[in-house]
């Protein structure tokens, strides 16, 4: 099928017009991989955050209730 597309777009529209058509196919196959990398990243960063925040309140909430021990 992708030979007949080719071969009619190379006929109707000229040789130069599938060149432009793979190179337009190649920057939205570039966008896609950069796009979901970008959105990897994105969920990773945030996963690091919450964690980070939890560890944080756990932590704050053991030494206020060791303070409190401490003070009975």
């Amino acid at each position: 099928m992708r030979s007949e597309l080719k071969d009619y777009i190379s006929v109707v529209y000229g040789p130069s017009h599938w060149d432009d058509l793979l190179r337009i196919e190649a920057e939205i196959r570039q966008q896609k991989r950069d796009n979901e990398y970008a959105r990897i990243e994105l969920m990773q960063k945030i996963t690091e955050w919450a964690a980070g925040i939890a560890l944080f309140v756990v932590l704050v909430g053991g030494l206020g209730g060791f303070a409190w021990l401490a003070t009975r």
